[in-house]
């Protein structure tokens, strides 16, 4: 009889199999979204923290004076590139130790992997306790809104999260949203975004491209200076 997997060896399994072969691919992408689409929400000189990160896709490409990536998974130290610090496990065990030194959290495709909502609520939080005051939160996933038929073939998939759902939580963190997008990103690598840097740049250009084919909310909020 087989032993239950832990979190980590969870994580680690099912990155393998769902983005196995499509590295090169993501990677593409990736370069792209970040130079047009999320670089202009982040300063050069900033610690950035990438929640979740993966296998560094979006750490890798944005420009950064600090570079962390918190994940469960043991593959992203092994993957990560020069200058990006690694943190195994999750963003609680470090707060302490980031608290005061990040300018940018971002998160993308993660939130909904949270095993609660008081889960996803404390998450957000910690967050918020991290980031220096008028530091900002970008946050990127799946909107159960434009495809609840395709949601839950995932695996890893616990919570349905929507635009609106994202809209209470950050107000309810207290959270000022600066940038909201219902539709940005398709679904998943699979799908419809091509993989040429040229077509991804013209689709990131294209606002009726985007509200026709993107599935995945965007947001930048900002925490608020201290009175």
């Amino acid at each position: 009889m087989n032993s239950p997997l832990t979190p980590d060896a969870l994580v680690q399994a099912v990155y393998a199999k769902r983005f196995g072969g499509l590295e090169a691919r993501r990677d593409q992408v990736w370069a792209v979204i970040c130079r047009i689409a999320l670089q202009p929400w982040i300063p050069a000189e900033a610690g950035v923290l990438d929640l979740g990160g993966g296998y560094g896709e979006f750490i890798h490409h944005i420009v950064a004076k600090t570079k962390w990536l918190v994940d469960l998974n043991p593959d992203s130290a092994r993957r990560a590139r020069p200058g990006v610090q690694v943190l195994t496990g999750t963003l609680d065990q470090f707060e302490v130790r980031l608290d005061g030194r990040v300018d940018v959290i971002f998160s993308s495709n993660f939130l909904e992997h949270l095993p609660s909502k008081e889960v996803l609520i404390e998450t957000a939080r910690c967050c918020m306790r991290i980031l220096k005051p008028g530091g900002r939160l970008i946050l990127m996933g799946p909107n159960y809104r434009f495809l609840a038929s395709e949601y839950w073939d995932f695996l890893d998939h616990h919570l349905p999260l929507s635009d609106r759902t994202i809209e209470e939580l950050l107000a309810l963190v207290g959270a000022r949203v600066l940038h909201r997008k219902a539709r940005f990103l398709p679904y998943t690598f699979r799908q419809h975004l091509p993989s040429h840097p040229a077509l991804v740049a013209m689709y990131l250009r294209l606002p009726f491209a985007q509200a026709l084919l993107g599935k995945q909310f965007l947001f930048v909020a900002e925490k608020p200076n201290a009175p």
